[in-house]
């Protein structure tokens, strides 16, 4: 059981089936987080110091409904739903694989932590289905250290999809460094990137640090990559 001092995310288990709840909890004590198991029969618990809830949203009406309850209070709390087609209403629910991944649980209980600052003030916002499937995507990718490759005309908001893809990943709390690739000459270019020792070359006067090491460990924005000439890409 926590403690008064034990500052482990708290982590609400609503299920009807007690078996998979206990299990659920175990895991999660395994994971140094704080379980609370809630099961139809019993009041709600306060959500107010909840990161997320793992839910199987179609086990029951009573569990749906005591979903709805913790929506309506807190729309913005994370949902990881034990089922594809959840029935819950509009939020951020995240659907968690049976049988249970550890590798998945991790992530997705990872992301709930970080949603509970930045991710709550979502950069993109709107109902429509190309905006949400514009934020699907960003979710998708949010989570892993890669290259994304975001495209789209002028004016439509790709360094917004870049700075919110940063913002839901665990590089939030690192810079975001953006760089116009189209408005730097070629032969400056380079240097931009990297970076250069004083007296490099003539008009060096002293020592630059590049874009991709003020960008360690956080997210390096190349706008306009298009407008790069082939000899600098090579």
């Amino acid at each position: 059981m926590a403690t008064g001092n034990d500052r482990r995310a708290k982590i609400l288990v609503l299920d009807a089936d007690r078996v998979r709840a206990a299990e659920l909890c175990q895991r999660l004590q395994f994971l140094d987080y704080d379980p609370i198991i809630s099961t139809p029969s019993e009041p709600l618990p306060d959500c107010g110091d909840v990161t997320a809830v793992v839910i199987d949203s179609n086990s029951s009406e009573d569990i749906a409904r005591a979903a709805g309850e913790i929506r309506s209070q807190h729309p913005g709390l994370p949902f990881l739903c034990l089922c594809t087609n959840t029935t819950l209403q509009s939020g951020p629910n995240w659907s968690l694989d049976l049988p249970l991944k550890r590798s998945q649980l991790e992530r997705l209980l990872g992301r709930a932590r970080r949603y509970q600052g930045t991710e709550r003030r979502h950069r993109i916002t709107g109902t429509s289905h190309p905006i949400r499937a514009v934020r699907r995507l960003i979710e998708q990718v949010a989570d892993f250290d890669t290259n994304v490759l975001v495209t789209g005309q002028s004016g439509t908001g790709k360094e917004l999809v870049a700075r919110t893809i940063h913002d839901l990943s665990d590089r939030a709390d690192k810079p975001f460094v953006p760089i116009n690739c189209g408005a730097i000459p070629a032969d400056l270019l380079e240097s931009e990137l990297f970076g250069h020792q004083k007296g490099a070359f003539t008009g060096a006067i002293s020592a630059r640090v590049g874009r991709f090491e003020l960008a360690e460990g956080g997210t390096l924005f190349l706008d306009e990559i298009g407008d790069m000439s082939i000899a600098t890409c090579r």
